[in-house]
């Protein structure tokens, strides 16, 4: 219950939008900081969202399959942070 009032308030009320906009800035700036130190050891998420983002854009597919995360959660994030791009 707890996850999905969490869920609820990141994606329906304005204040979970600045929290997400927030979230998504402390991200970057890891992901600067790992490419910063020479990519070492695997990619921060705020990487792995961009690289998704990429695909979708150069590739335009109808369906994209996610699989590998836990409950499906990255394209979520990618969707309401950045529903602009698509």
């Amino acid at each position: 219950m707890k996850e999905t009032l969490k869920y609820y308030l990141e994606r329906k009320t304005p204040v979970g939008c600045i929290a997400r906009r927030h979230r998504q800035k402390k991200l970057k700036k890891k992901y600067d900081q790992w490419k910063k130190a020479g990519a070492v050891g695997s990619m921060p998420d705020y990487g792995k969202q961009q690289t998704v983002i990429e695909y979708i854009k150069h590739f335009s597919p109808s369906v994209f399959i996610e699989t590998g995360t836990y409950k499906g959660r990255r394209l979520s994030n990618i969707f309401s942070v950045n529903s602009f791009f698509f």
